[in-house]
């Protein structure tokens, strides 16, 4: 199977009680593959790994892929994880930039930039307990390619879903890249961390019911 359709723009790692088995899954036509769609149809374990931001909807969405998906987490009710862009999609909101993300600065500085036109809302994949959320990854992460942290934005990401939805039902989690984060059957999260001091934290967060004072 790893050498009928392979790809480095997405990887769907999908794991099985016996054995493990890596997919890529890098078109619509392989999306819809019916060999691709058994293993994951049968699979005990899902792990979304991390793609190239907008590339998961655009191959993704709306093929038998994203219903097999959601057949695991509705029906069969496996565990379904992901790292990065693989879990941002897990949530009702997403951000999934088709260029260079979103600095902090750009959106508390002006909430309608150019780049905020990649906020999207859809039933992609859905996940009960995730429903309203947005999430964030990365927050500590300062580079070179990375020059500001991501504290300030997953703030205004929040403020422009209130604006665009005219709802007060948004959250968010936030998360630092020595981070994990599980949600049980009953919707209790749990969080586990790297073990180092620093960035292994968890945050959580939700509009307190009025319209952001600017923006």
């Amino acid at each position: 199977m790893a050498d009928k359709l392979i790809g480095f723009v997405i990887t769907i790692e999908i794991s099985l009680v016996q054995p493990l088995n890596f997919l890529s899954i890098d078109s619509r036509e392989a999306a819809n593959d019916p060999e691709f769609i058994k293993y994951i149809r049968d699979a005990d374990a899902l792990f979304i790994a991390r793609g190239a931001q907008n590339t998961y909807e655009d191959y993704w969405e709306g093929t038998a892929v994203e219903d097999t998906i959601d057949f695991l987490i509705n029906q069969r009710k496996v565990p379904v994880a992901g790292t990065s862009t693989g879990m941002a999609i897990l949530v009702d909101y997403y951000y999934l930039p088709s260029h260079q993300g979103l600095q902090s600065s750009e959106i508390l500085n002006d909430p309608f930039h150019h780049k905020t036109k990649d906020i999207y809302r859809s039933d992609f994949i859905k996940v009960p307990f995730l429903k309203n959320f947005i999430i964030d990854t990365h927050l500590a992460r300062i580079n070179r390619n990375y020059p500001e942290s991501r504290y300030g934005r997953i703030l205004g990401l929040m403020a422009r879903l209130v604006h665009d939805t005219n709802r007060f039902s948004v959250f968010a989690i936030g998360l630092e890249e020595g981070t994990f984060v599980a949600i049980g059957e009953k919707g209790i999260a749990k969080v586990f961390g790297n073990g180092e001091a620093k960035g292994q934290d968890a945050y959580f967060l939700q509009i307190n019911g009025v319209q952001p004072e600017q923006i």
